[in-house]
């Protein structure tokens, strides 16, 4: 699998991608929404471009903090590894470990609660495959509804308002939806000419409900 680089792709079928955000964890840099209401919490997606600077810290890519006992984070684990948590709702942490800082990442994280397959209500994708080897997994009970979208401040690039995970590195093409689970196909595609190249597409006609956003 081959990570893609924002940008510069020279391809004839691809989507350009004119600007990256730059997160700088010695800077205090993130970006923060407080929600008025909540959204819906069942089906959900969460998918960027992201490529890392700094290795061996935690560094938050999407979070939400309210108090000790409702908070959640999608975040690299200090071992490297990508984590999503939801306090006392579900934990996904990979096996594999994602050290590349030369090329952009494209994670997707699919949130759909009301599947009756357990391993179904939790799916994660990096660069347009599916994530299957998990360190830990404990998947959210049928409906349950997960702290993202709801009226609670969400960051992005930090954990509770920089106290901690601040991540270091650039995101582009961020999508948060809501009502809506999309798997990683809506959000990107494989190059044509070169089918081990992942690349990005144009996700502006994506449907966006209460709470979601594109970045």
């Amino acid at each position: 699998m081959v990570s893609f680089i924002l940008p510069g792709n020279s391809a004839t079928d691809s989507y350009d991608v004119a600007n990256s955000c730059r997160f700088d964890d010695g800077s205090n840099a993130w970006l923060t929404k407080t929600y008025s209401g909540s959204g819906n919490r069942q089906k959900q997606t969460i998918s960027v471009w992201i490529k890392r600077s700094t290795l061996g810290s935690a560094s938050s890519i999407f979070s939400v903090y309210y108090t000790a006992s409702i908070y959640a984070n999608f975040y690299f684990n200090g071992s490297d590894q990508l984590q999503f948590f939801n306090n006392n709702v579900c934990n996904l942490t990979t096996n594999r470990l994602f050290r590349d800082t030369s090329a952009y990442y494209h994670i997707v994280m699919r949130i759909d609660t009301t599947q009756s397959t357990a391993d179904d209500r939790l799916r994660m994708y990096v660069n347009g495959v599916q994530e299957t080897s998990f360190a830990a997994r404990s998947n959210p009970s049928l409906n349950a509804e997960v702290t993202f979208g709801d009226n609670y401040a969400h960051y992005i690039g930090t954990y509770n308002n920089g106290a901690s995970d601040n991540f270091d590195g650039y995101m582009s093409e961020f999508v948060f939806t809501t009502n809506i689970s999309y798997g990683s196909d809506s959000l990107g595609e494989f190059n044509s000419d070169s089918p081990t190249i992942w690349q990005p597409i144009d996700v502006s006609g994506l449907t966006f409900n209460t709470n979601a956003f594109y970045l």
